[in-house]
């Protein structure tokens, strides 16, 4: 048998061989390249888990604390608001006329609305009337991780710096209040503002996610129009420093984006209201005008730098340090960041590109704008701590960005000159001295998380609360009316017992409750600001014990002795 030659096995085609490495040192320095890359891989993820973790870690203790907290007063109307509507009873309370939209709701839109989806599908529950809060807590850890993304050690502590170590930051963002959903969604917006400016990839889109953001947060309450000016010079810095990235135009028309969530809400208003829309309206524009500070038919007590003493003072008390202290420690950020300007505009104006400038621009506008507002502005019985909250949570993001930026600088080795270099050491003293009031305020915070566990304090009142609704709850099911006295009386036992309560104060004839199994319901908040038991002319209040607990009190009502009643 005869093989042609094209049968022939063909020789093996062998790769060629790369030629070694006859350099000296040549494998050693081969070996070095991948051992650095490996360790660089290695502390890319190292990196990347510390920065999951430093979100992850404080939210959950959050919620681990958050689980056994009562929601309080003005928190509780609002998730009554959103009981109403997840059972699809409307966008109303559970008080007197139960009209919707009360005006004592100053908490709406997005946030009702989750909390709603969240207590339709679990129940009225500690975790579903937490829920909303929890999801605003998280949005802010998330917003804060990532602003700081260019500084891994601020990145990581940073979150738990903004929960923990801001005054009241916690307490409102708990207690289901709107505060901390406005701090949340404004710093958001900041953070992708300056993404649009620097480094996104799509500015105009980014910039357009920051108005619908801003958006978001002006149906939650009124206040997040002074987040506005800071949207605009946000939108100003896109234009300018993405100019040969997207058109001017383009960033404009992406501030409509603001307009959809503003609509939509109004919408649902005027469909729930009817004809009673514009006289709503009217009586919120009076109430806004008097809560901000500017009803020029309300003559304060003090002006000036009078009313910023007597404010500054209040804000100490609750933060626990004196206000020659903290004065200096609100101004020094604001102060070295006007020199840092001052000094070397046309530098600072080059810096915008750094890393984390420009929203550290925008948090320090927006800080100090809502800081002197508060200060100088807002009416000394409005002056809360939970209504700052929001301006010291945005005071705390600049100083931890501010940290970054100093950092930076001073790695920086290009002989910018004696004044610039002590410029950036009079930033660093100033951002030092501002963290310190994170560290005063994180004390007791954490201090009060600590001790609330180990006395199982949070719990109780919780416990007790719970019991109060349950009793209130029987009575109701009797077939008693149940009533409070003012529009504050006893929201979070008409929550958790979910029954209506009526106004004592609004009945002109005290033989009705003649006609009734009536009582009052007094809780711990009506014990401690007004009187320990209810006071009313026309009626007595004769307390039934085996229907109260520590949180509540249960009194039955009778017209007083000077009353007297007809068959």
């Amino acid at each position: 048998m005869t093989h042609s030659p094209t049968d022939a096995p063909s020789p093996a085609v062998e790769a060629p061989r790369e030629a070694p490495d006859r350099r000296p040192g040549g494998r050693r320095l081969q070996l070095r390249l991948t051992q650095s890359g490996g360790r660089d891989g290695g502390r890319r993820l190292a990196l990347r888990v510390l920065a999951v973790l430093g979100v992850v870690v404080p939210v959950v203790l959050t919620a681990w604390y958050a689980s056994g907290l009562t929601v309080v007063f003005d928190g509780a109307m609002n998730l009554q608001v959103a009981q109403n509507v997840a059972d699809g009873d409307g966008y109303r309370w559970d008080y007197a006329a139960r009209e919707l939209f009360p005006a004592a709701i100053q908490t709406s839109g997005p946030y009702i609305f989750l909390a709603a989806a969240f207590i339709k599908v679990l129940g009225t529950s500690e975790l579903s009337l937490q829920a909303a809060n929890l999801v605003f807590v998280l949005i802010l850890a998330v917003s804060v991780s990532v602003g700081l993304r260019h500084w891994a050690l601020l990145r990581t502590v940073g979150p738990s710096i903004v929960l923990f170590g801001v005054p009241g930051a916690l307490a409102s963002g708990l207690g289901g209040y709107g505060e901390m959903a406005i701090a949340a969604l404004a710093i958001s917006s900041f953070v992708l503002l300056d993404m649009a400016a620097t480094t996104g990839r799509r500015p105009a889109l980014l910039t357009a996610a920051a108005a619908f953001v801003i958006g978001l947060a002006l149906t939650i309450k009124v206040v997040a129009a002074m987040a506005l000016p800071v949207l605009l010079l946000g939108a100003l810095l896109v234009a300018v420093m993405r100019r040969g990235d997207t058109r001017w135009w383009r960033v404009v028309l992406s501030l409509f984006a603001i307009i959809p969530p503003l609509v939509l809400f109004e919408l649902y208003r005027l469909a729930s209201l009817k004809g009673d829309y514009v006289n709503w309206w009217h009586e919120q524009f009076t109430a806004i005008s008097y809560q901000a500070g500017v009803d020029k038919t309300t003559a304060p007590a003090k002006h000036g730098l009078a009313k910023m003493a007597e404010h500054l003072h209040i804000l100490s008390s609750n933060v626990g340090m004196p206000a020659e202290a903290l004065g200096p420690l609100l101004v020094l950020p604001f102060l070295a960041l006007a020199i840092v300007i001052v000094a070397r505009p046309t530098a600072f104006l080059t810096r915008l590109r750094d890393r984390g400038v420009v929203l550290l621009v925008l948090a320090s506008v927006y800080a100090g704008g809502y800081l002197a507002w508060w200060l100088a502005v807002t009416p000394t019985e409005k002056a809360w701590l939970r209504r700052v909250a929001i301006g010291l949570v945005a005071f705390a993001v600049a100083c931890l960005v501010l940290a970054g930026v100093v950092i930076d600088r001073l790695r920086a080795r290009n002989g910018e000159g004696r004044l610039s270099r002590g410029v950036v050491w009079f930033a660093a003293l100033a951002t030092t001295a501002a963290l310190v009031l994170g560290v005063f305020a994180v004390k007791p915070t954490a201090r009060g998380i600590i001790d609330s566990a180990r006395a199982d304090q949070n719990s109780a009142t919780l416990t007790a609360a719970r019991a109060a609704g349950k009793h209130a709850h029987e009575l109701a099911a009797s077939g008693a009316t149940l009533y409070g006295i003012g529009w504050w009386s006893a929201p979070a036992v008409s929550l958790y017992g979910n029954v209506s309560l009526q106004d004592l104060s609004t009945v002109k004839d005290p033989c009705v409750v003649t006609k009734q199994d009536a009582y009052v319901v007094w809780d711990w908040y009506a014990m401690n600001i007004a009187n320990p038991v209810p006071r009313m002319r026309g009626y007595s209040f004769e307390p039934v014990p085996k229907e109260s607990t520590p949180y509540a009190a249960v009194f039955r009502i009778k017209p007083g002795p000077q009353v007297r009643c007809g068959r």
